[in-house]
């Protein structure tokens, strides 16, 4: 196991707590994310492991802002992203983006169930659930109709992605 996927983990445990409680990651984990990975991998690999984290900050840069200019994450996630790209390299930060997104849409399931249940109880209050908050819609969203969004933390879907990876990596 190494060490680089220990300190990934960690960014992301601390991550999530940050996202859950105020719903934003700070800069200065997302800094400090870049220069591990560029720290790590310059004394483990010198120029190459240099150039490898500058690829794995743009894999996991660039795709990350394409969600963002579609309102579909913050700014805070698309940050972070570039700093685990820095840490654990393109590759294993593209594995992350996939299983985030798959964790995603398994949440995003659950609280539609949860908001259908209380729906079919007949309660009034089901958006006062504390992981999940009502934004108003954009234009690009009004075009399909769409007047509410709902979001969660999306670090709710990247720490068990994190874990996962981890854990396959074992």
């Amino acid at each position: 196991m190494s060490i680089h996927l220990w300190l990934a983990l960690g960014i992301a445990v601390i991550a999530l707590f940050y996202d859950v409680t105020q719903f934003r990651i700070p800069n200065w984990l997302s800094i400090m994310a870049v220069l591990t990975g560029f720290i790590y991998h310059i004394a483990f690999a010198g120029l190459a492991g240099a150039a490898a984290s500058l690829l794995g900050l743009a894999a996991g840069f660039i795709p990350m802002l394409l969600l963002y200019w579609c309102k579909g994450i913050g700014a805070g996630d698309v940050k972070l992203f570039a700093g685990f790209g820095a840490i654990v390299g393109a590759g294993t930060v593209i594995q992350l983006i996939a299983a985030s997104f798959i964790f995603g849409g398994f949440i995003s399931l659950g609280f539609l169930a949860y908001r259908m249940l209380l729906k079919l109880a007949k309660r009034h209050s089901y958006f006062s659930n504390a992981l999940l908050i009502e934004a108003p819609s954009n234009d690009k969203l009004l075009l399909f109709g769409i007047h509410k969004l709902h979001q969660f933390p999306f670090m709710l879907a990247v720490a068990p992605a994190m874990l996962a990876i981890w854990v396959m990596s074992l």
